[in-house]
């Protein structure tokens, strides 16, 4: 019997390598272009369709059986669609009888796998036509993971799809397609193609990066985290991607981080963590009382986190207990935890009857939080000059507090310089800028006066992004302000930014609630009864597989090739924008600020506006009053007066006013 059985298996092991090795061209090509359009429809609708791979394999198989080749054409392309149907159609009520859903969800999700299975096929049958000719496969290939690529809302996943598909497609090539020498050494080339594939992400991200690096926030490994010291950049960067929800008390400041050192060449910095509570919070209870000084106000927030790394953690002013709760099966939100706090609430309004004095500090603490390291002349003066309007550090702490919410502009389009020099520039040219360079200059003046003062991140709530009880968190709610020590109550917060709007400014920090959110706040509202906090830290082990390929020496030159083409691309980004935006209207508003920065170049200026052309002199002097015209009319009038403004008509007239004007005003250079 065991003879039998063993011969059994041994048969069957035979005839299955057999069937993988005589359709392994179809098996392969068939699995990748299924991961190709699976990737694509996700980042359109964030159905995972990566657990349905393999059905558009299964479909080419039967479709080219023995059995099935017996049937006419037409009659097996009817057969294989309605098994197709009738198999989608039992798969897709599955899954919506074990989400408990209804059988509306059935159909939706019928009609998406029906989309996946038909454009997977399609996609295999170009490949497969295409294969029989090199440089058209590579280039299809090319193109259509780029094109892929490119809907991804990060530039890492974007590198990274494309990496990957690249790198696999060219496997495919050398195995299936290229009569290349295969016996070459495999690991050289492996750790080659791996290298270059890291070299040139690396390459684009540094080229990338320098006009997408963000203030507060950074992006890293498509989560949100923040910044390890307070960028002060000449515009305010942000993706207006939702990146929490909120239930929130009195207070509307969310304190995340503190940047306790400075200095000049990287201004307000953390190298070591100066706040009680734990930054990184996974699934453990935190609780400390005793720090806390003062008679304080209780406040709880809970937090229902979607696009923040796991772990970090916030609260009004002063934390003592955070409890992170367990995670719901089938919640769209990867964290969610409550933060217990004592705070102190309108500090405006008794903050001269504080007494400032700092003498629980050790010596080391108050030179920490005093340091501003060389001492700017500029700034000794303009200290000096409102001299008779305080006499200690309280009178200190109110005047200057007035002076910015009274003297200065919020903005998130300084045009100033970056670093330390905007912090100058901020105080005594532009007199603008947004969060960070008000925070970083007033708590720069109270340690010139011997304040101890430090820069805090967190998040700001916009009660316009209010629903219900809920606020709706952005990355543009990122915010930054100061807080000053004091020994009767320890840090307390103050925000010196003014809620003065630069003339012509248009903040978009407003979001009208989209259908996804609503569906998002229904959810919650589902949730706050089941949550259920953490007992213990659970220690996650993730095994990691060796997998080696056996590949050759031979695409080296091509992928070469591929990655010069990308580099490129990127280069001639601004390029392709102006190009793009003569046949889609809605790239205008980019093309604009391309034009405007060029004509401010050959004009030897970091910035000019559009009025500001109005003052050079040019024979054609109507091509600047059509461009001004324009780039106002887009730029700062009501969103019903642009769209008179995004047409052909009006993009081909700015690109032929911005030839003229480039080309005439060449005498200035």
């Amino acid at each position: 019997m065991m003879y039998y059985m063993k011969k059994g298996i041994l048969l069957y092991k035979s005839k299955l390598l057999y069937f993988f090795k005589r359709n392994r061209f179809l098996i392969i090509l068939s699995t990748l272009s299924s991961m190709l359009v699976s990737v694509l429809l996700f980042f359109i609708t964030k159905i995972p369709f990566f657990i349905f791979i393999f059905f558009p394999t299964f479909i080419l198989l039967l479709f080219n059986s023995k059995s099935f080749r017996k049937l006419t054409n037409f009659s097996r392309i009817l057969l294989i669609i309605l098994v197709s149907i009738m198999f989608l159609f039992i798969f897709s009520f599955l899954t919506s009888f074990l989400l408990s859903k209804i059988l509306f969800l059935s159909i939706i999700l019928f009609v998406y796998f029906s989309i996946f299975t038909v454009l997977s096929i399609v996609i295999y049958y170009l490949f497969y036509y295409f294969s029989k000719n090199d440089y058209i496969f590579l280039g299809f290939a090319l193109i259509l993971s780029f094109l892929i690529s490119i809907l991804a809302n990060s530039q890492i996943i974007s590198l990274i799809v494309f990496s990957i598909s690249i790198f696999f497609f060219s496997i495919f090539y050398y195995y299936f397609i290229s009569k290349a020498n295969k016996k070459n050494n495999a690991k050289i080339l492996l750790l080659l193609i791996l290298l270059i594939l890291a070299l040139a992400s690396f390459f684009i991200v540094q080229i990338t990066n320098e006009k997408e690096e963000s203030n507060l926030l950074v992006e890293n490994l498509f989560k949100f985290n923040f910044n390890d010291q307070v960028n002060l950049k000449t515009d305010y960067k942000f993706k207006g991607i939702l990146l929490f929800i909120a239930k929130i008390q009195d207070s509307k400041l969310l304190k995340a981080v503190s940047y306790p050192e400075f200095s000049r060449e990287k201004g307000f910095h953390f190298t070591k963590r100066d706040l009680p509570f734990p930054p990184i919070l996974l699934n453990e209870s935190w609780e400390d009382e005793n720090y806390i000084k003062g008679s304080r106000s209780f406040e709880q927030i809970t937090v229902y986190n979607l696009n923040l790394s796991e772990g970090v953690v916030f609260g009004p002013n002063e934390p003592y207990k955070i409890v992170p709760y367990m995670k719901i099966d089938g919640s769209k939100f990867t964290s969610i935890f409550s933060t217990y706090s004592k705070s102190v609430k309108d500090i405006e309004q008794f903050i001269d009857n504080i007494d400032f004095s700092s003498n629980s500090l050790s010596n080391d603490q108050y030179l920490q939080y005093t340091d501003v390291g060389k001492k700017d002349p500029q700034i000794l003066e303009l200290i000096d000059k409102y001299k008779d309007f305080y006499k200690n550090r309280a009178d200190f702490i109110i005047f200057f507090y007035n002076y910015f919410k009274k003297n200065f502009y919020y903005s998130i389009s300084t045009f100033q310089k970056e670093g330390y020099e905007g912090i100058i520039s901020f105080l005594f040219k532009t007199k603008k800028g947004y969060c960070a360079h008000f925070a970083s200059a007033y708590a720069l003046l109270l340690r010139y006066y011997g304040i101890p003062a430090r820069v805090v991140g967190g998040f700001k709530a916009i009660q316009d992004n209010k629903i219900l009880d809920f606020y709706r968190f952005y990355d543009f709610n990122a915010h930054s302000w100061v807080e000053v020590y004091c020994d009767q109550y320890g840090w307390i917060p103050i925000d010196p930014t003014s809620d003065r709007i630069s003339e012509d400014e248009m903040l978009p920090f407003e979001k009208p609630i989209d259908q996804n959110e609503s569906a998002l706040l229904e959810e919650i509202l589902k949730l706050e009864k089941q949550l259920v906090p953490q007992q213990r830290k659970v220690e996650n082990n993730i095994d990691e597989d060796e997998n080696k390929f056996k590949i050759s020496y031979r695409n080296f030159i091509y992928l070469i090739f591929i990655l010069i083409f990308i580099l490129i691309l990127f280069l001639l980004k601004n390029q392709i924008i102006v190009l793009l935006s003569l046949i889609f209207p809605p790239l205008l508003f980019k093309a604009l600020k391309i034009y405007i920065k060029k004509i401010a170049k050959i004009l030897k200026q970091d910035f000019i506006t559009a009025e500001q052309l109005k003052n050079y002199q040019i024979k054609n002097y109507k091509d600047i009053l059509d461009f001004v015209n324009i780039y106002n009319n887009l730029m700062f009038a009501p969103n019903e007066y642009k769209k008179r403004y995004l047409n052909k008509t009006a993009s081909q007239r700015a690109f032929k006013s911005f030839l003229s004007i480039r080309k005439q005003l060449k005498k200035y250079e």
